[in-house]
């Protein structure tokens, strides 16, 4: 009798561990699917009917609720890997980490200009310029 108390308890406590483990080890799903909103701005419009408007990035996507209620979603990602940090709902424009002020033309994309007034790099350097530069 007392060898299947102790299978019993030895049983009882892999199944606490396994148990623990899978509550405490593994975040919950909700968790891993969460996005969050990137460069959020809301504006308001004197003289319109609705009066503001707001916009955000998720991912590279541009996203604007007009004071209707309704959602205008442009599908063209946002270029380059920089985090956006600011929109601009009124004229569609987002505004990188690194500076780079970008505005969407309808199709495309384009790039205004830098906010820290430096040319934004087009190339990478070569390893070998880059050692004759400091040399």
């Amino acid at each position: 009798m007392a060898k299947i108390k102790i299978l019993f308890l030895v049983a009882i406590s892999f199944f606490l561990f396994a148990a623990g483990y899978r509550l405490l080890a593994v975040p919950p799903a909700h968790a891993q699917i969460s996005a969050g909103i990137d460069g959020a701005s809301i504006q308001g419009v004197p003289g319109l009917p609705a009066a503001f408007r707001a916009s955000g990035v998720v991912g590279r996507t541009f996203y604007l609720l007009d004071g209707n209620g309704v959602q205008h979603t442009y599908d063209v990602p946002i270029p380059g890997t920089e985090r956006v940090i600011a929109s601009d709902p009124g004229y569609i424009n987002v505004l990188l980490e690194n500076g780079d002020l970008l505005k969407f033309t309808g199709t495309d994309w384009a790039l205004i200009g830098n906010l820290l007034g430096g040319a934004t790099a087009t190339s990478t350097e070569t390893w070998g310029r880059l050692k004759a530069r400091y040399k």
